[in-house]
């Protein structure tokens, strides 16, 4: 239920959500098969930014539950950041 995770993750985080949509990108598994973009929404404040997916049956993101599919790190200074987080906890 994404609306209620929206809700649910927005009190939870302090974030706002950008509204849900579906690109209409095609995404490739590994086994070639195409997958049409799932029905998602991201979080509008960071710095670390949360991107709920709705996982359909027969897709990449199929799930029964939620769940973690991914972290996404993106840095100009990976062992400086490396050190910043283990130090952090």
């Amino acid at each position: 239920d994404l609306t209620a995770s929206m809700r649910e993750l927005g009190a939870a985080f302090g974030v706002s959500w950008t509204s849900p949509s579906c690109a209409g990108r095609i995404f490739h598994g590994v086994d070639g098969a195409s997958q049409r973009q799932p029905l998602s929404c991201i979080s509008r404040e960071g710095p670390i930014h949360i991107d709920l997916m709705v996982g359909e049956p027969g897709t990449l993101w199929e799930s029964s539950q939620p769940r973690l599919h991914h972290f996404a790190y993106w840095t100009d200074d990976l062992p400086g950041d490396i050190t910043r987080l283990a130090e952090d906890g």
